[in-house]
């Protein structure tokens, strides 16, 4: 997973000025590649889209637990 996050270090600005709900929706399309390449038997494929989906909950996590609503509970 980080090996793959480092692979994007470059693009953009990073993704923590990205709002949650756009990083659920990144989520989304994540599932829907991973899913495609299972019916379409590219393991390798689904393999990585995997690690992507697995890296974007893992900045929505971060993104929920850094809002000062979550610092509450």
């Amino acid at each position: 997973m980080e090996l793959v996050l480092r692979k994007h270090d470059s693009r953009k600005d990073g993704w923590h000025h990205v709002p949650i709900r756009e990083l659920y929706g990144h989520a989304s399309d994540e599932l829907d590649e991973a899913k495609q390449a299972l019916d379409s038997d590219d393991h390798a494929h689904a393999s990585y889209e995997a690690i992507d989906l697995a890296n974007t909950a893992m900045m929505i996590w971060d993104a929920i637990v850094q809002c000062p609503e979550a610092q509450d509970k």
